[in-house]
C-alpha cells in the first residue's frame, strides 16, 4: 500500500482478480463470474482507542463486447499495377490528356499511384481492461474482416490473437483499435474485370463484415457480435472560390472527393496534376 501524497493519509493498492477460483464445497475450481468479492482490514486503533474491521464488497461480473468500424462507407481502393499480372496495365491516369506508352492504351506515364483503404476496427470489451495502469490487449479470440459479394466471401484478416493482439487504445478505456489495410485485390474473384486475371477485386457494393468472438459475455457464455460497411463510389466535385479573375492572382481551387479518403484517421494529399486546364488559350 502506497501513500497517494505528501500528508494525504490515503493509501492505495492493487491486486488481479483470478478468473476462477476453488470451491472447497464442491471440490472443484469454478469461474468467478457472477461472485461477490469482499476485502476487509483490519484497524487497530479506530478513533476511540478500539479495534475494529471495516471492509468493502463488490460483484464480479462479465460484460458483453461489442465490434464497430470507425465509417459506415469506405471508399472503393484502387490499383496501379505496372508488372506482370492483372494485364500489366496502370490503372487510372491523372487526367484526359496523360501520355501513353507505347501502343498500349491502358498504360498512362501520369496515373494514380496506388490507393489502399485503411480500416479501423474497434472492440470495445471492459473484460479486458484488466491492468491496474497501462494499456492491455486482446490476444485470447479471434476477430475476423471479411468482403461479401453475394455468395462469395473472402477473409481479408484475422486479429485478436496470439500473433496479431488488438491494443488498448488508453488505459481503463476497454477500447481495442486494430488497423487493417484493404487493397483493391482483396476481395473475391467471381465478378471481377478481366483485367484482374485471376486475383480477386473490390467493387462498388461489396460489403466488409468484422466478427468479433466474445469468449464471455454478460451471462458468462461465448458469443459473436458483428458490424458491417459498405464499399461505394462517390461523384467529385470541383470548385473555385471566384468566377472571374484577374490576370496573376491566385486561383483557389476545392476538390470534394470522397473516394479519396482512404484514412479516416489521417489527412491525404494528392497532385494538383489532377486538374486538367482548358482555356482560350492552351489545355494544360
Amino acid at each position: 500500500m502506497v501513500e497517494t501524497g505528501i500528508a494525504t493519509g490515503l493509501f492505495t493498492g492493487s491486486f488481479q482478480i483470478p478468473s476462477t477460483y476453488y470451491d472447497s464445497s464442491s471440490d472443484s475450481t469454478v469461474t468467478t463470474t457472477g461472485t461477490d468479492i469482499e476485502v476487509n482490514y483490519n484497524d487497530h486503533r479506530d478513533a476511540s482507542g478500539e479495534t475494529i474491521e471495516v471492509g468493502a464488497g463488490a460483484s464480479i461480473n462479465a460484460n458483453t463486447g461489442s465490434v464497430s468500424f470507425d465509417r459506415t462507407v469506405y471508399p472503393v481502393p484502387w490499383g496501379n499495377v505496372t508488372a506482370a499480372g492483372a494485364s500489366g496495365e496502370e490503372r487510372f491516369q491523372l487526367h484526359a490528356s496523360s501520355s501513353k506508352i507505347g501502343g498500349n492504351d491502358d498504360t498512362y506515364t501520369n496515373s494514380l499511384a496506388q490507393g489502399d483503404v485503411v480500416v479501423h476496427v474497434r472492440v470495445t470489451d471492459a473484460d479486458y481492461d484488466v491492468s491496474a495502469s497501462g494499456e492491455d490487449s486482446i490476444a485470447d479470440t479471434t476477430v475476423v474482416l471479411a468482403i461479401e459479394r453475394g455468395s462469395s466471401s473472402v477473409t481479408v484478416a484475422t486479429f485478436g490473437n496470439s500473433t496479431f493482439p488488438i491494443k488498448e487504445t488508453s488505459p481503463t478505456s476497454g477500447v481495442f483499435e486494430y488497423d487493417q489495410k484493404v487493397t483493391f485485390t482483396s476481395g473475391p474473384t467471381t465478378s471481377c474485370p478481366t483485367a484482374f486475371g485471376t486475383t480477386g477485386c473490390v467493387l462498388q457494393g461489396d460489403i466488409l463484415t468484422v466478427t468479433y468472438n466474445d469468449v464471455k459475455d454478460a451471462s458468462g457464455q461465448a458469443q459473436s457480435v458483428t458490424d458491417s460497411a459498405t464499399f461505394d463510389l462517390r461523384n467529385g466535385v470541383l470548385q473555385a472560390d471566384k468566377s472571374v479573375y484577374l490576370i496573376g492572382s491566385d486561383m483557389i481551387l476545392t476538390l470534394i472527393e470522397p473516394d479519396f479518403d482512404l484514412d479516416n484517421d489521417g489527412a491525404q494529399s494528392y497532385t494538383l496534376d489532377l486538374i486538367e486546364w482548358d482555356s482560350d488559350a492552351a489545355t494544360t
